[in-house]
């Protein structure tokens, strides 16, 4: 019975490492920040920090996690005038930040720019990165059109899309 018991922890263990694994490596292909992977519940038993991530081993061998930026509920309670973005965690943010600083034309560039990527990424032609290098070259190659009229504003988008449909990703 013991013996059983045992090799149930051992075999549960696995799929937990395994599966929190999975999370903890697609986070980082992606460029997403990962603050905490922890196998097991409870105190630390032991915990180590490398690069941006602390790793622990926890008491109770039931579960894991894998706490990326954003997940850990705090954020929440912050006034939201005092709240920064992680521009390693939100790359895309500082392309819309200067979009709106911009002004004029270059809103309808980003969010043009924006809707061909993730329309690219769904249809698995570009990889999710290349969805912040889709948008900031569209967003270069863009001449800003200041006090820009509906029409000129419709050709901004139109222009965005050809550009962007012309090049190889």
């Amino acid at each position: 019975m013991i013996v059983s018991i045992i090799i149930f922890f051992i075999i549960f263990g696995v799929l937990v490492i395994s599966h929190e694994g999975g999370h903890f490596l697609i986070a980082k292909a992606n460029g997403i920040r990962v603050n905490e992977f922890t196998i097991g519940m409870g105190p630390a038993l032991f915990k180590t920090k490398k690069g941006d991530t602390e790793y622990s081993i926890r008491l109770l061998p039931f579960g894991g996690a894998c706490i990326f930026d954003g997940m850990d509920g705090l954020e929440d309670d912050k006034e939201e005038e005092t709240q920064e973005y992680d521009e390693h965690s939100f790359r895309n943010a500082k392309l819309a930040y200067d979009a709106a600083r911009t002004g004029g034309s270059m809103p309808t560039v980003f969010n043009a720019a924006n809707e061909m990527a993730v329309k690219m990424f769904l249809q698995e032609k570009i990889k999710f990165l290349e969805i912040y290098d889709m948008i900031s070259e569209a967003m270069a190659h863009h001449k800003v059109v200041l006090n820009p009229s509906v029409d000129e504003i419709l050709i901004a988008e139109s222009e965005t899309y050809d550009y962007l449909g012309s090049k190889e990703w």
